[in-house]
């Protein structure tokens, strides 16, 4: 694995070898897939390309280089962030800027869509219009893969991460009703969107959908970046995009209910995925201050993920998911609820976790597991975690102080968590359909592990966390 053989000396060489690489891919031009209209319906046929279709990609290509060069380039021209990367892709396949993920041709359809966008006065509908660029943006780059099996489009970002594809597909960006991510379908989605939230609806148990039974909505202007507004009673909502680590403006005990889903450990950087975004929006004009400079990046430096696995990484991780969820607690009333989901397959992040809820003052009251994954999609496949273990934790008033108190697990919590575990699997195993499998099993067990975890020490009845988290393995079948 990773390594090739020279077909013409036989020559075997690990692939890492060669280096990164340093300039971006080239792409030439071999099919095409072409919908067939007839009386009965579409059909869908694939044909060499042509000298023509190579012609008119090199006119879109040259009409680019007039437009830039007459009124400046529109797509994003800053450099993607190397600082504080947990991932090294798209940078080791060559890719330097955002616009290098794009052909010429869709860099000129982005660049006459975007200004268009940009020129719209209304500014509701301008964002809207922009929340619809921004979803088509992942299906018209050379990031975009072809689903064989589905016969559709496979969007980057699909398995939230960059995905280098060695065989890039470019859809017709204006097709209407027919075609995975074309503007107009995006589009279609957002009004769908809109109509949602002005009447929700939620499944009925019967059959079909009815009107949605939660509370009163809550509009737009309504909306204020104060926390304080919301407690005062002058604003409905707030919503703040910050750090967790600091929740100052928000008062001692006054949450009812905490929903969230903490930072996976090494498994995302959304950081790094959003500030391929926020370069598109700040050429849109739609970026907020002060990141509407568009010589700036998200700061991916704050984000909560592993640069690395070394214990010193793991540490920091661990240390600043503490001040988060002690700043939970803290903002929580006494009788109020704190939930979130998690699930891992390495120890070391359970075990992060576990060290991080323990030493928070929380009290987990419940496990609970929660289907995660849909049945298909690219991250369904043997050994993958598909069900997320739900965390509910109320405050702990009785909490032991002190920083130097280990963290234990009880014994008998160790072989109740087994027990309660296996009682799911049995339960939920048995639905092919549910699809709870031996992963899954493990990635409950390990949570109620570390929901069961406490500040002590280790004696005859309780054992530390980390030990009790490697004393379960993985049992043979799926």
């Amino acid at each position: 694995r990773g390594k090739v053989r020279c077909p013409a000396c036989g020559d075997i060489t690990g692939l890492a070898d060669r280096g990164d690489s340093l300039t971006p891919p080239t792409w030439r031009l071999f099919a095409q897939e072409y919908i067939e209209r007839t009386p009965s319906g579409v059909t869908r046929h694939f044909k060499k390309a042509t000298k023509g279709d190579r012609i008119r990609y090199g006119k879109a290509s040259r009409l680019l280089k007039e437009i830039e060069g007459s009124e400046g380039p529109f797509a994003p021209m800053r450099e993607i962030p190397t600082d504080g990367r947990s991932d090294q892709r798209p940078l080791i396949h060559g890719f330097r800027r955002y616009r290098d993920l794009f052909n010429d041709r869709q860099l000129l359809h982005l660049t006459l869509l975007g200004k268009a966008i940009a020129a719209v006065d209304e500014p509701r509908a301008r964002r809207l219009l922009a929340m619809a660029f921004s979803e088509h943006l992942t299906t018209n780059c050379m990031y975009t893969a072809y689903a064989f099996g589905y016969r559709r489009v496979s969007p980057m970002f699909s398995i939230h991460s960059y995905r280098h594809i060695t065989r890039p597909v470019e859809i017709n960006p204006w097709l209407e009703g027919i075609g995975r991510g074309t503007f107009p379908n995006t589009l279609s989605k957002i009004t769908k969107a809109v109509a949602f939230a002005k009447a929700p609806t939620e499944l009925d148990p019967k059959g079909g959908r009815v009107p949605s039974k939660a509370g009163e909505h809550v509009y737009a202007s309504e909306v204020s970046a104060n926390p304080w507004q919301v407690l005062t009673g002058s604003s409905r909502a707030s919503i703040r995009t910050k750090t967790s680590e600091d929740l100052a403006e928000i008062p001692d005990g006054t949450i009812d209910l905490i929903l969230t889903d903490p930072p996976y450990f090494d498994n995302l950087s959304y950081s790094e995925l959003s500030d391929f975004y926020l370069a598109w929006h700040q050429s849109l004009g739609e970026a907020e201050p002060p990141f509407d400079d568009p010589r700036l990046a998200a700061p991916i430096g704050e984000n909560l993920a592993l640069t690395s696995r070394a214990d010193e990484s793991i540490a920091v991780y661990r240390e600043r998911l503490r001040r988060i969820l002690s700043e939970c607690q803290r903002v929580l009333k006494r009788n109020g609820v704190f939930v979130f989901t998690y699930h891992h397959k390495r120890i070391a992040a359970w075990n992060a976790v576990g060290e991080a809820l323990a030493r928070s003052g929380f009290r987990c009251t419940a496990v609970l597991p929660l289907r995660g994954e849909g049945q298909g999609g690219l991250h369904s496949y043997d050994g993958t975690i598909k069900w997320d273990a739900v965390f509910v934790c109320r405050k702990d008033v009785q909490a032991p102080g002190g920083e130097s108190c280990p963290v234990v697990v009880p014994r008998s919590a160790i072989a109740d968590a087994r027990r309660r575990a296996d009682a799911y699997a049995k339960e939920l195993g048995d639905k092919k359909q549910i699809g709870f499998r031996e992963p899954d099993r493990l990635n409950l067990e390990r949570a109620m592990i570390v929901a069961s975890a406490v500040l002590g020490k280790a004696d005859d009845e309780s054992v530390p966390l980390h030990t009790a988290l490697y004393r379960t393995r993985e049992r043979g079948g799926s």
